[in-house]
């Protein structure tokens, strides 16, 4: 099956702003699913916004600034998850398997839904390198849609 028919849209979905007035720092969900996901990643922006950047209004911030807390959010997450050692970012990438990777994959009783096999791991040894790999895909991570 596709990337749809085995994650649903609202899994899909991606990390963006609020467009409602004085709610500029809040990510959307569109549909009912991710909402601890998305409550988790809230949290650790909110608190990159305060804690950080030191902004006691975080009400009506800017595109760049919501990014910049999103970009933050996910490497302390991603970071903190691999013991504050190393982290793997998984992103989106533009080549298919390869006939034998397939094979592999079949072979380990692994059903292609369309994206895990477009993925690509970067592995990271710092914080720095988990922030980079994140800010180089920011535009697939802010997609309305999803990867």
């Amino acid at each position: 099956g596709g990337a749809r028919s085995t994650f649903n849209s609202a899994w899909m979905q991606g990390f963006f702003q609020s467009p409602h007035s004085g709610l500029e720092y809040g990510l959307v969900q569109v549909a009912g699913g991710p909402c601890g996901v998305l409550a988790s990643v809230q949290a650790y922006m909110v608190r990159h916004m305060l804690f950080v950047e030191n902004r006691m209004d975080i009400a009506g911030i800017n595109e760049a600034t919501f990014n910049r807390a999103l970009l933050h959010a996910l490497a302390d997450i991603l970071w903190q998850a691999g013991g504050d050692k190393s982290a793997k970012v998984a992103v989106k990438g533009s080549h298919s398997m390869t006939g034998e990777d397939q094979d592999l994959m079949r072979s380990l009783k692994y059903k292609p839904d369309g994206l895990t096999e477009m993925l690509s791991v970067v592995v990271c040894s710092s914080r720095a390198e988990v922030l980079d790999a994140l800010a180089a895909h920011q535009g697939v991570l802010t997609e309305r849609a999803g990867p």
